[in-house]
């Protein structure tokens, strides 16, 4: 039902989806120096953006029409001197006080730590709500600006989830897996049957839903993001394509009323507020921007606590509204598979991208996994019982590495491992390092796997089960990208991610002591 190619730039942008079904558009993408999204050709709408030095959106306009009407959008963003957004002018509507929208941020309501506290949408929008956070920067309540009645009320667990909605009589309460990902939903409405949904998932790509018992069908593109649902039968349910920032630019749906829920990225869309919930923070893909700062402190390197994705909508997503995990994998394995861990990041949301280089070290990583032979020749052995092998890996190809002082220990935490030590000298200056993972040892990286990518500053990479592994140490803590084979199941992504958090505690290893000898 989707069947969608990608093309790149050297800097791991993506500049055409190329659409193979009929009917459908493709798209033709162009970036600045700093690779932020300039123009987005979709054939019959074409969007353009321009930023300031701080990476601001300062103008969004439309060059063809993209509304019924055949009207576009020509958006003038204007913002305080704390880079806080409090007027968009919309220069293709007559003169007159429905031409702005405008964004406040009252210390009442939370507004004092930078939070969007009223959004007044003006023209065909018609928005005008309020918005009040705790102290954890979470909105907990929306009301209407004009006579304050409450519109919804929202509660959160232990790790910043949404798990209760109220809005008016109806309710919602939500269950999240290990990894974060949304995967129980029941909704009460007063005088009809409790409506439950459960949700399902490969990898991080959401593929099913199940409602009282029917069944429907997800297709998602390489970001996420839900474009179609099917029935049983292979029926159309929905269809939804998407502004690059997120906006729904046309939904066609059977259902009686405009579609919520699982939408851009795979991140909710709100029926009430027509924002997205990103989980740390909310999303307002009209404007492109989030309505919270980031919770984790930028350094030198950015200062902008409000942009999504690093202004590069079609090559990064922002998991959790922390961490923009680059989708460079998605040049190897087809499919974008990045994991972090924004509980224990320590830096911003502006994670660097693989280098033209790495990217294509990534390739021949992949290559030596599925092939079973790195480019010397060597047979990668990862027969049970086998000893761990060591690898350099290059734009050029892979090569024997050697390993040394691969023994047994037991650790501090009860478990046995295989422990052998890297020679960091082997590896050449544009190279990287890495190993293997036999069938009898874990298949994904490993407790002290984190230990390399510090100690080189490189990428260190692991195969394993017919998988290739890439670990990095990035600006914002430690990644690891999936850059060839079968996807990560729902309980593997919550291992890779605890793992994560572990290197992120103890300097990328475990934080526990092992002896030789098993």
């Amino acid at each position: 039902m989707i069947n969608r190619s990608y093309q790149y730039d050297r800097n791991g942008n993506v500049t055409r989806i190329d659409d193979q079904l009929p009917d459908n558009e493709d798209r033709i993408l162009s970036y600045d120096r700093r690779n932020r999204l300039t123009t987005a050709n979709y054939g019959d709408s074409v969007f353009e953006y321009e930023y300031d030095d701080l990476d601001n959106i300062t103008w969004q306009r439309t060059l063809s029409g993209i509304f019924p009407s055949g009207m576009g959008r020509n958006f003038k963003y204007k913002y305080d001197e704390r880079g806080r957004l409090y007027e968009v002018e919309d220069l293709v509507y007559p003169m007159g006080e429905d031409r702005y929208h405008r964004y406040e941020y009252s210390s009442a309501l939370g507004g004092d730590r930078g939070n969007v506290t009223r959004r007044k949408l003006a023209w065909l929008i018609n928005v005008d709500q309020d918005y009040v956070y705790n102290l954890a920067n979470q909105m907990t309540n929306v009301r209407a600006h004009v006579g304050g009645a409450t519109l919804a009320s929202y509660e959160y667990d232990g790790n910043g989830r949404r798990v209760r909605i109220t809005e008016g009589t109806t309710r919602r309460l939500q269950m999240y897996s290990q990894a974060g990902q949304l995967v129980y939903e029941t909704t009460t409405v007063p005088g009809q049957p409790v409506e439950a949904t459960e949700y399902y998932y490969l990898g991080r790509h959401l593929v099913a839903q199940k409602t009282n018992g029917v069944t429907t069908y997800i297709h998602t593109d390489a970001l996420g993001s839900v474009t179609r649902k099917t029935n049983s039968t292979g029926g159309i349910v929905e269809d939804r394509i998407y502004e690059p920032y997120g906006e729904s630019l046309e939904v066609t749906t059977r259902a009686p009323q405009w579609p919520q829920g699982m939408a851009y990225t795979g991140h909710v869309l709100d029926n009430l507020t027509r924002i997205t919930y990103a989980q740390a923070r909310y999303y307002d893909q009209l404007m492109g921007r989030f309505m919270s700062p980031d919770p984790v402190a930028p350094d030198a390197g950015n200062f902008n606590r409000y942009w999504y994705a690093n202004n590069s909508p079609f090559s990064n997503i922002d998991p959790d509204g922390r961490a923009s995990c680059p989708s460079s994998g998605s040049q190897t394995t087809g499919t974008h598979i990045c994991y972090d861990s924004p509980r224990s990041e320590t830096g911003t949301d502006s994670q660097e991208g693989p280098s033209e280089n790495q990217v294509a070290t990534d390739k021949q990583v992949a290559k030596a996994s599925r092939s079973g032979k790195l480019s010397d020749g060597t047979v990668v052995n990862l027969t049970a019982g086998s000893e761990e092998q060591g690898f350099t890996a290059g734009a050029k190809g892979t090569g024997k590495a050697n390993l040394t002082g691969q023994r047994c220990v037991k650790c501090s935490d009860g478990t046995t491992r295989t422990q052998a030590f890297y020679d960091p000298s082997q590896i050449g200056p544009d190279q990287s390092g890495g190993h293997t993972h036999p069938n009898d040892h874990v298949p994904l990286p490993g407790p002290e796997d984190g230990r390399m990518a510090r100690a080189t500053g490189k990428t260190a990479y692991v195969i394993a089960d017919g998988r290739a592994f890439a670990v990095e140490k990035t600006n914002v803590g430690y990644r690891v990208r999936l850059i060839s084979g079968r996807p990560l199941s729902t309980k593997e992504a919550g291992a890779v991610r605890n793992q994560i958090d572990s290197w992120n505690q103890h300097k990328g290893g475990s934080g526990v002591t092992c002896q030789a000898g098993c």
